[in-house]
């Protein structure tokens, strides 16, 4: 006599990671967990504001190995590491280019102090976020504040 399932149910599981080796302390990691202690790391040290900053020092700061840690940034949030970083500083600089207290500093200046390497990939950055320069940004918010 054949088995059959009378009423097939679909089953969920939360989203895992299977590092595929036996025994591993990895095996089956729920890959918004990680997230979380990603994100938490991240926002409490702000460690985005450190140029330097880099998926390995991340994965020493989490003891978990890098790809893993690519792998549920990627299946949470759709970005590679860089691009979330990078998401970080931008929000960063929007806080700081709105600010009156930063409005004697540089566009530059801000970039710089937001973790960014270089004006360039500051800018390229902060258009690819927001769709403006830096500098149009400033002028469509005191356009803003004006009206």
């Amino acid at each position: 006599m054949k088995n059959k399932i009378k009423s097939p149910e679909t089953l969920h599981y939360p989203d895992t990671v299977n590092t595929q080796k036996k025994g591993s302390a990895y095996q089956n990691v729920c890959a918004e967990d990680i997230l979380k202690q990603v994100r938490g790391l991240i926002e409490k040290e702000k460690s985005y504001l450190n140029a330097g900053f880099s998926l390995i020092d991340l994965s020493k700061r989490l003891n978990l190995p890098t790809h893993l840690i690519s792998y549920c940034i990627n299946k949470g949030t759709k970005k590679s590491f860089p691009d979330l970083i990078n998401q970080y500083r931008v929000g960063q600089a929007i806080n700081m280019l709105t600010c009156p207290d930063y409005s004697d500093m540089s566009v530059e200046g801000i970039g710089s102090e937001c973790g960014f390497g270089s004006p360039a990939s500051f800018y390229r950055s902060f258009k690819k976020i927001t769709g403006f320069t830096p500098t149009k940004f400033i002028l469509k918010h005191e356009k803003g504040k004006g009206n």
